[in-house]
């Protein structure tokens, strides 16, 4: 298990600098300046520690209840995207400007890191597949 979520740290650390990154860059750069109600750090830092802390909570409960390990993952998806709610709600309750681009520059790192968090717990799945076979 220790192993497991080491290495999913240490991909998670290098997939978080390059989105991040690549994401940084282009509303620096390339689109044109507009104020955002979280800065990219803020969605990546939270994006980061969610995905983080509910991989370890998938872990635990594939090295107990491996059975179990898919449904762990898709409360675990329920739960991220109720924290996400909460996490934007200042942004959908302000009434002075639109939101549309806080909410897709949101939504695109929140797609991206599940893709990343699905494709580990399939692999974990996939592993106790091999055990019992």
């Amino acid at each position: 298990m220790k192993q497991k979520l080491g290495n999913f740290i240490k991909y998670l650390v290098l997939f978080t600098i390059v989105i991040g990154g690549a994401q940084y860059l282009f509303i620096e750069f390339i689109l044109s300046p507009q104020p955002y109600y979280y800065n990219t750090f803020a969605i990546y830092g939270f994006l980061f520690l969610i995905t983080l802390l509910l991989f370890g909570a998938i872990l635990y409960i594939n090295s107990v209840f491996s059975e179990y390990t898919g449904y762990a993952f898709m409360a675990s998806s329920f739960f991220k995207m109720m924290l996400s709610v909460l996490f934007l709600l200042p942004i959908i309750r302000s009434d002075d400007r639109s939101y549309i681009a806080d909410v897709v520059a949101f939504f695109v790192p929140y797609f991206l890191y599940l893709f990343f968090e699905t494709f580990f717990v399939v692999d974990l799945l996939k592993d106790k597949k091999e055990e019992t076979v």
